[in-house]
């Protein structure tokens, strides 16, 4: 790892005005490429984020990229922004980042990786998903011990903890009334929430299964497959944490949906998921150095079973995340609809769900 993990950052007093960004940019700019040129500079603007705004910028060839990423509001309500840049800084230990160049006041500027970001179509290739397959048994290879400062603390997943802060955080009502009347009615309560997450605490917990460093977020638009390299990368490290690696694995699933236009019949049936899980198993081996270690047909229906757990869950936590963006985000994006449409696939595959009906 690492042994500059413990350095700080460089740290600029900057706020970039989200209405005329240029000024700010170019102020970061100064200190991060002091030998461009501004009048040379070019942006790129990408608008795939519904959390931040993001603009690649460069000098020439699309080449030498790099990116701004400007907060969106109240996003530190639900985003730890120093996790956030260790995080950053540990994958690129490891070669699955790009480096953090510096943190101003509302954002940070990192390097850029080079390709196309998956689709829907592309996420089913089979080559391309034993490619994500293995890009997340290494990031899952990263141990706790390689954390800086974690002061002698546990570790554990921050599923749970998570959700907690986010039950706190939920509001209690929306000034406008057909919002408020929407989020009334197709909204679970916060006693019912409370009721799933002990229901699925149980059956989790009932796995023996323990947390790895987890990206927490891999949507198809967080994932970058670069066909010269022949490698996918992740990107957008915002929600990485310790977690259950199956959770990764549901919660990557679950994004086959989309998410624009959210289609869940678009899931990935079972005869899909058993190459995708086997494939992870057999790369999770080999970098633990378990190669020799078989990958029986009971092995990868037992990790089948338990993702369709962590896939309710990941339903879970992003219906709760969307509740709080509703309130607060200023983006064109209308969350409280995402958030209805999460409680209610997590409600309906629950139903389906072998594993929780049991309990």
């Amino acid at each position: 790892m690492d042994a500059d993990l413990n350095r700080e950052v460089m740290r600029l007093d900057i706020t970039i005005d989200e209405d005329n960004v240029t000024p700010g940019i170019l102020a970061v700019l100064k200190s991060v490429r002091p030998q461009w040129k501004e009048s040379d500079i070019k942006q790129k603007v990408f608008t795939d984020g519904i959390t931040n705004k993001l603009i690649g910028c460069y000098v020439g060839a699309f080449d030498d990229v790099v990116l701004i990423r400007i907060y969106g509001k109240k996003t530190e309500l639900i985003i730890d922004r120093q996790a956030e840049q260790m995080n950053m800084r540990l994958l690129n230990s490891i070669g699955a980042a790009k480096p953090l160049y510096c943190v101003y006041n509302n954002g940070l500027a990192y390097g850029f990786i080079h390709g196309s970001v998956t689709d829907d179509v592309i996420v089913r290739d089979p080559h391309v998903s034993g490619l994500i397959a293995r890009e997340m048994a290494l990031i899952h290879s990263i141990k706790y011990s390689d954390i800086p400062n974690t002061n002698g603390r546990p570790c554990e997943s921050s599923y749970f903890n998570t959700l907690k802060k986010y039950l706190a955080l939920r509001p209690k009502s929306f000034d406008d009334p057909d919002k408020n009347n929407r989020f009334v009615n197709e909204v679970p309560s916060v006693a019912k929430l409370e009721t799933e997450l002990r229901q699925l605490r149980d059956v989790v917990e009932s796995f023996g299964a323990s947390p790895v460093f987890s990206h927490n977020d891999l949507l198809l638009k967080n994932m970058v497959y670069n066909k010269k390299d022949d490698r996918t990368y992740f990107i957008d490290y915002e929600y990485a944490a310790f977690n259950y690696y199956g959770y990764d694995i549901g919660n990557h699933f679950c994004e086959w949906a989309g998410l624009d236009v959210v289609d869940y019949d678009k899931l990935p049936k079972k005869d899909e998921q058993l190459p995708w899980l086997r494939k992870y198993l057999e790369y999770k081996h080999d970098i633990e150095g378990r190669s020799d270690a078989p990958i029986t047909e009971e092995l990868v229906e037992t990790l089948y079973e338990q993702v369709q757990v962590f896939m309710l869950m990941a339903h879970l936590f992003w219906g709760m995340w969307a509740v709080i963006q509703a309130a607060h985000s200023t983006l064109d994006f209308d969350f409280l609809d995402y958030a209805v449409v999460r409680f209610n696939e997590y409600f309906r595959e629950k139903n389906e769900c072998i594993l929780v009906n049991r309990v």
